[in-house]
């Protein structure tokens, strides 16, 4: 192995590590194709003539043997849920050369645009933007698969014409089969992102049993209050939102102002409520969201808001009320409600924002 190949596959610029460190990524071609390649750190397989005892050794091989195992597993379970040219970026290719492990999918050609910039888009824009990763998450979900790593640098903003934005979705190494949760100390997401059910599970203080689909819900759920207002949910207290959650406390949505975003914030709001039982299914957000935009597309805006407050988790005025008349199906008596407020810290950079700083960036969206 040389500084400048991985197997078949030739590298085009240094491997570059971000967020926790645990990867390594940059882009390679081989056969005149180029591809996003990523090198992970761990595990390491234990070559024979490497350090360590034949104990130390065995044991290292037991968990290469279940990385290798959830990887395979994952990826034919994908498969057919792609296509070309579709919204979800899955594996290539996944190999071991010497100690580490490799995984290849194709190359996106993505806008680099942070949150903010998307909030500042037109609403028609961003309900467009939440029903392609929802369509998405909605195929996984089909088949029971979680994605276990919802957040903004996993969901490419990719142009596709004049006035026109899609999503690819990407990065399913947490990705696993409802009732097949992997042990915590394999998890590596975006703690920013999990849900309360999730926190709880990484700390030792929950089963695996309590996570399923709605764990993604509440991760769509940040994303679309930072696509919505630019950030995210503020907290009574400081600390992951999810983590807010746990330890009793409560989220608000930042204010919006047209009748319209109200009706959305109700709807982020349900999403992010503290039981999974209590969120919608990706199917039901979907749907929402088609309203929404259909509501946008003709000109139609709900009746004017009530001065009168709103219930314990929705927002102020009559925006939802109006609007679950035409079948939207947002109810008031959610966790997360609308109100001034910052959002908690950004998270760290990872695989999403190293596409972007080495992708040939396209401009804004406008």
């Amino acid at each position: 192995m040389t500084d400048s190949a991985v197997g078949p596959y030739r590298l085009e610029a240094p491997f570059s590590t971000a967020g926790g460190g645990q990867s390594q990524w940059t882009f390679a071609t081989r056969d005149g194709t180029s591809y996003f390649i990523k090198q992970f750190l761990a595990p390491t397989y234990p070559l024979p003539d490497g350090p360590g005892s034949a104990a130390g050794k065995a044991a290292k091989r037991l968990r290469c043997e279940r990385f290798e195992a959830h990887h395979q597993t994952i990826d034919r379970l994908l498969s057919p849920l792609s296509s070309a040219g579709g919204n979800l970026v899955v594996t290539k290719d996944f190999f071991r050369y010497g100690a580490h492990y490799y995984k290849v999918t194709d190359r996106v050609e993505a806008a680099d645009l942070p949150v903010e910039a998307i909030a500042a888009q037109p609403l028609a824009h961003r309900l467009l933007l939440m029903m392609s990763v929802t369509h998405s998450v909605g195929l996984l979900h089909k088949s029971g698969l979680v994605h276990g790593d919802l957040k903004p640098p996993n969901v490419l903003i990719k142009q596709i014409g004049p006035d026109r934005f899609t999503t690819k979705l990407i990065d399913f190494d947490n990705c696993f089969h409802v009732g097949d949760v992997p042990v915590a100390d394999e998890l590596v997401g975006d703690p920013v992102y999990y849900s309360p059910e999730l926190m709880a599970y990484v700390t030792g203080n929950a089963t695996a049993d309590t996570i399923g689909l709605p764990s993604d819900v509440f991760a769509l759920g940040l994303l679309f209050c930072q696509y919505l207002t630019g950030v995210l949910p503020s907290g009574r207290t400081s600390g992951y939102p999810g983590e807010v959650i746990a330890n009793g406390g409560s989220l608000k949505v930042p204010s919006v102002s047209s009748d319209l975003e109200k009706a959305l914030s109700e709807l982020i709001g349900r999403m992010l409520s503290p039981g999974p039982a209590d969120r919608p299914a990706v199917a039901e957000v979907g749907q929402s969201l088609k309203l929404l935009r259909k509501m946008v597309g003709s000109g139609t805006s709900p009746a004017p808001a009530s001065t009168a407050g709103g219930g314990a988790g929705g927002t102020s005025g009559g925006a939802g009320g109006a609007l679950r008349g035409k079948g939207l199906g947002i109810a008031g008596g959610s966790g997360a409600g609308s109100g001034a407020g910052s959002g908690t810290s950004a998270p760290a950079k990872t695989e999403g924002t190293l596409r972007g700083s080495l992708i040939r960036k396209k401009g804004p969206l406008t």
